[in-house]
């Protein structure tokens, strides 16, 4: 008993102590963490957006673009949720965050220019620079996972 005490207080020859694997109450609390948190932060997010909404619909010079605070709620939520993903999240969700930002910022590029100049927007165009980045954010992701995985092996 004394000798796995000073085993255990003493550490590796370079001075490491042993990681100990979290109990399984840590473990819950960390996951419960990482759902809970990144909800939160996207309803206050919408909340936020929505109360902007609110009060700029109520300013008769605003009035017309009020809806750009609601508009900007999706890539701000994307924001979050990329931010939360690289914290908590595995690298799919991570992908998947990524993803949800680039559609959503594309999305509002589309609206806002075709508020603007609603005869001269090309659409295509940007929904294709958006599958670019899609297809860049995939790639990454794949580079990543095999990377990782070779140095597993």
């Amino acid at each position: 008993m004394h000798r796995e005490a000073f085993e255990e207080s003493a550490g590796t020859p370079f001075g490491e102590r042993p990681q100990k694997e979290q109990s399984p109450p840590k473990q819950r609390e960390r996951r419960i963490r990482g759902i809970y948190i990144p909800a939160i932060s996207v309803v206050g997010v919408f909340f936020v957006c929505s109360f902007l909404n609110f009060v700029l619909k109520n300013i008769p010079l605003t009035a017309p673009y009020a809806f750009f605070s609601l508009l900007a709620a999706l890539p701000s939520c994307s924001i979050v949720l990329t931010v939360f993903s690289f914290i908590w999240w595995n690298r799919v969700l991570q992908a998947a965050s990524i993803s949800a930002l680039i559609w959503s910022v594309g999305f509002c590029i589309v609206r806002v220019l075709s508020f603007f100049w609603p005869d001269t927007v090309e659409k295509g165009g940007v929904y294709v620079s958006c599958l670019l980045l899609q297809i860049i954010n995939v790639l990454v992701f794949l580079f990543v996972y095999s990377l990782k995985k070779s140095r597993s092996a």
